[in-house]
C-alpha cells in the first residue's frame, strides 16, 4: 500500500501492507524482514522524516483493529523502526475521555520544519514536534469529525486535505478553513490524491495544487489555493492493459521536480485505470500557468498493474526508486524506465494474500514428504513436494479453492488437485496433477456463468459437488461421480431460490450431505446488511430427487453468521462442519456474540469458554458493530475467520481468527486451548492438517506451519 526510503540511504526501504503489517529491506529490496516490533497488521501509510538529521523518525498509520481498546491510528518510531509506540495524544477520545475507534491514512511532513500532518477518519492530526504530541482539528460547520485521507503540509504553513465532503485548505494551526467551490471529494480511502508544485520558491512560495479522486477519476489543478479547479487533459487510450471499467481502482498522483535547480519543469505522475502515466509539464512565467504538452503520456512499464505508491530519491534529482502495487514491490535503477519485482516469496517478503492451503499426505509408511499447495491473489498458485523447502510447481496468475478427494482413514494416498483458476474473477475450474503441469479445464455445469459465488467441493473418493448460481440467479447443486469428468446432465440435482454466495461444506463419506450459508439480501458492497441463514441438502448422490430437497437449518434466535473479507469474498461464512457427521456443527454468531455447537438439528449449545479464548477474555472484540472501514481493505470485522476439522481425525478442530490467534481442540470440541504465540498469524483464510502439523494460510501474511 505504501513505500518510503531512508533520506540518507535510499537502499533502506520500508513498505506498509494493509493485511500483513510492515516490512523492511536494507539492500534495495533484495532481502526483506517482517517488522515484528510493529504490533498492528493493518498498516496503511509509512514515511521517513525527510530531514537527514531526523532520519531515525518514522511515522506509520494503521486502520482500526479488532482490539477492545482500538490501537489503530498513528504510530511513531524514533530509532529507525526498532521500537514503536502510539503517542497518547494521537489517540482520539470522546467527550468522556474514552478512546474512540478510528483509523489513520495519509502522512505529510512539512518541509524545513518539525510539523507533520496525518489524515484520519476523525479529522486532521497535527504534530509540531515530529510526532511526539498531536492535536486533532476539523473544519467548522457540522461539529463532527471529518474523514480525510490525503493531506499536504506545504512550506509557508498551509494545510491542504481531501476527504468525503470537499477539499479544504487551512493555516497549519487548523483555525482558518476554506472549502473548494466545486465540492470535489472522493469516498474511497485514497492517500495520494493531492500533490503540489512550488513554482515560485521561498518560505511562502506560490503553490499549484493538483488533485485526483473525484468519482470520474479526473485530474485537476488549482492556482488559487484550492478554491477553483481546472481539468487537465489525460489521454491513456494508447496504453496497454487498460480496462475502462476499472473506475474503482485507486487513483493517485505525484508532482516532482526532475532537477532541484530547475523550478520550471515538473514531472507529473498520474494513477488511473490500473496504470501510471508520466508527463513533463513546464511553468510558463509569462502567463502564470502550466503548459501541458499535447504529446502522449508515457506509461511506466511495471511488471504488475494496480499501483498504490511511489518513492523518490532525496538527492536533488528526485529519481524514481520504488513502486508498490497489489503484486508486491518493484524497484527501478533508471528513474522508472525499467522495473523489476523485488517483493516476492524468494526473498522473505511473505506478504502474499493467500486464498487457501492444501496438504496432501503421503501413504502411511511412505518416506516422502507431504505435498503442500496454496493459491494467491495476483501471485500464482504454488506447489511443493518437500514440505515447503522449495516451490517448483507454479500455475496460472492467481487462484484458490484447492480441492482433493475427501478420504476415509486408511485410504491416504496422493491424488490430483482440482483448483479454481483466477479466483477473483473465475474463468474456469482446472483439474491438475500433483506437479501442476498437466491442468485441463473441468467440464462445469455453470459454463458461461462462472462467478465468485460458484465453486467445486470434494465429496469423497471420485465424488465432487458443484454449487453455484445460474443466469437466473437461482442457486443450484450438481454432482459428479467420476472426478469431475462429467456432471449430472439435464436437470440439476436440486435448485433453490436463496442466493448462495458463500463457501459450502460437505459432510458424510458414504452418503454426503451439503451445508451452505445463504443470504436473502445479496450485495457486492462489503459490510452490507444481510439476513443470513443455512441450508442442508442430504442424500446429495441419491438417485431419488425428492430425497435431496434443501432443508432450512434452524439457527439460534437473532443469529447472524460472521464472515471474513478476502477480496471478492467478503461474504464467506465462517462456520464449521464435521466431515464425518453433518449433525455436528460449530457456528460463530455475531448477532449474539456467541459460539454454538450443534449435535442435531435445532439443538445448539452455547460455548462461552470458546468465546473467552477467541476474545482473549475481552482483549479482542468478537465482532465490530456496524460498518467498519476494515471491510474496504479486505479485512474481517468479525473475529472468527475460519473453522476446520482434520478429515482423517475429526477430533482435531482448529478455529482461526482475524487477530486473536488460533484456537485448537483435540477432543472433538469438548475442551479448547489457544496455541501460544499464534496471534502472530493474522487474517486466517484456511487450515490444512498434515501428520502432526497444521498448515495455515493468511490474507496478507503468507503461509505458516505449526506443530500440533
Amino acid at each position: 500500500m505504501a513505500v518510503t526510503a531512508d533520506p540518507v540511504n535510499e537502499r533502506n526501504v520500508w513498505v506498509a501492507t494493509p493485511t500483513g503489517g510492515l516490512y523492511e529491506s536494507p539492500d534495495g529490496g533484495f532481502n526483506w524482514a517482517k517488522v515484528d516490533a510493529m504490533p498492528e497488521f493493518a498498516c496503511y501509510d509509512i514515511k521517513f522524516c525527510p530531514v537527514p538529521e531526523h532520519r531515525n523518525i518514522i511515522i506509520a498509520t494503521c486502520l482500526e483493529d479488532t482490539r477492545r481498546l482500538n490501537a489503530g491510528g498513528i504510530w511513531l518510531s524514533k530509532d529507525g523502526g526498532n521500537t514503536w509506540k502510539q503517542p497518547s495524544t494521537a489517540k482520539v477520545r470522546d467527550s468522556k475521555k474514552s478512546v474512540r475507534r478510528y483509523g489513520a491514512y495519509g502522512i505529510s511532513f512539512m518541509p524545513f520544519s518539525q510539523t507533520v500532518v496525518v489524515g484520519t477518519d476523525s479529522g486532521v492530526a497535527i504534530s509540531h514536534d515530529l510526532g511526539d504530541t498531536w492535536q486533532y482539528v476539523n473544519p467548522p460547520g457540522d461539529n463532527l469529525p471529518n474523514k480525510f485521507y490525503s493531506v499536504l503540509a506545504l512550506r509557508g504553513g498551509e494545510l491542504v486535505c481531501s476527504g468525503e465532503n470537499a477539499i479544504w485548505t487551512s493555516d497549519i494551526t487548523g483555525t482558518i478553513w476554506k472549502a473548494d467551490k466545486a465540492g470535489l471529494s472522493y469516498r474511497k480511502q485514497v492517500k495520494n490524491g493531492l500533490a503540489s508544485a512550488e513554482v515560485i520558491p521561498g518560505n511562502s512560495g506560490f503553490h499549484v495544487l493538483f488533485f485526483t479522486g473525484d468519482e470520474d477519476h479526473k485530474l485537476v489543478y488549482s492556482k488559487d489555493d484550492g478554491l477553483t479547479w481546472q481539468n487537465i487533459n489525460v489521454d491513456f487510450t494508447g496504453f496497454h492493459a487498460i480496462n475502462p471499467d476499472d473506475t474503482w481502482r485507486q487513483p493517485g498522483l505525484f508532482v516532482v521536480k526532475p532537477d532541484d535547480a530547475d523550478w520550471l519543469k515538473w514531472d507529473l505522475y498520474f494513477f488511473d485505470h490500473a496504470v501510471v502515466g508520466k508527463e513533463t509539464i513546464t511553468w510558463n512565467q509569462t502567463k502564470k500557468d502550466f503548459d501541458f504538452p499535447l504529446i502522449p503520456w508515457t506509461q511506466l512499464p511495471f511488471n504488475h498493474a494496480d499501483p498504490s505508491d511511489l518513492a523518490f530519491s532525496t538527492d536533488g534529482a528526485n529519481r524514481l526508486l520504488y513502486a508498490t502495487n497489489d503484486g508486491g514491490v518493484e524497484a527501478s535503477a533508471d528513474n522508472g524506465s525499467t522495473w523489476k519485482q523485488v517483493g516476492n516469496t524468494n526473498n522473505r517478503f511473505n506478504a502474499l494474500q493467500v486464498y487457501d492451503v492444501k496438504c496432501i499426505r503421503p501413504e502411511r509408511g511412505a518416506s516422502v514428504d507431504p505435498g503442500i499447495y496454496f493459491g494467491t491473489q495476483d501471485n500464482s498458485i504454488y506447489g511443493s513436494s518437500d514440505n515447503g523447502l522449495t516451490w517448483p510447481y507454479i500455475y496460472y496468475s492467481e487462484g484458490g479453492n484447492l480441492q482433493g478427494q475427501l478420504l476415509k482413514p486408511g485410504e491416504e494416498q496422493p491424488y490430483a488437485l482440482t483448483l479454481l483458476a483466477a479466483a477473483s474473477s473465475p474463468k474456469s475450474f482446472e483439474r491438475c496433477n500433483l506437479q501442476l503441469a498437466s491442468c485441463a479445464p473441468v467440464k462445469y455445469p455453470f459454463a458461461g456463468n462462472v462467478t465468485g459465488r460458484n465453486a467445486i467441493y470434494a465429496a469423497g473418493s471420485s465424488n465432487y459437488i458443484a454449487l453455484g448460481v445460474d443466469v437466473s440467479n437461482t442457486s443450484r447443486l450438481y454432482t459428479s461421480v467420476d472426478n469431475t469428468l462429467n456432471w449430472t446432465s439435464a436437470d440439476p440435482v436440486v435448485s433453490f431460490s436463496h442466493t448462495v454466495n458463500l463457501y459450502g461444506m460437505v459432510a458424510g463419506q458414504t452418503n454426503p450431505s451439503v451445508l451452505t450459508a445463504y443470504s436473502n439480501n445479496f450485495s457486492t458492497r462489503p459490510g452490507a446488511s444481510r439476513d443470513w441463514g443455512m441450508l442442508r441438502i442430504d442424500n446429495a448422490f441419491s438417485s431419488a430427487t425428492a430425497s435431496k430437497l434443501p432443508q432450512v437449518v434452524p439457527l439460534p434466535g437473532n443469529c447472524k453468521l460472521g464472515t471474513y473479507g478476502a477480496e471478492y469474498r467478503s461474504d464467506i461464512a465462517s462456520f464449521g462442519v464435521d466431515p464425518t457427521n453433518p449433525d455436528f456443527m460449530i457456528l460463530p454468531d455475531i448477532g449474539n456474540r456467541m459460539v454454538w455447537i450443534s449435535a442435531g438439528p435445532g439443538f445448539w449449545t452455547p460455548r462461552q469458554d470458546i468465546v473467552d479464548l477467541i476474545t482473549d477474555n475481552g482483549k479482542f472484540e468478537f465482532s465490530l458493530a456496524g460498518f467498519s472501514p476494515r471491510n474496504l481493505f479486505e479485512l474481517s470485522s468479525a473475529q472468527v475467520s475460519c473453522i476446520s476439522f482434520d478429515p482423517l481425525n475429526p477430533n482435531c478442530i482448529a478455529i482461526g481468527t482475524a487477530e486473536a490467534g488460533i484456537i485448537l481442540s483435540t477432543d472433538h470440541g469438548a475442551t479448547w486451548k489457544k496455541i501460544d504465540g499464534s496471534e502472530r498469524v493474522p487474517n486466517i483464510t484456511s487450515f490444512s492438517f498434515g501428520n502432526g502439523v497444521l498448515y495455515v494460510s493468511t490474507w496478507g501474511a503468507g503461509i505458516w506451519e505449526i506443530t500440533i
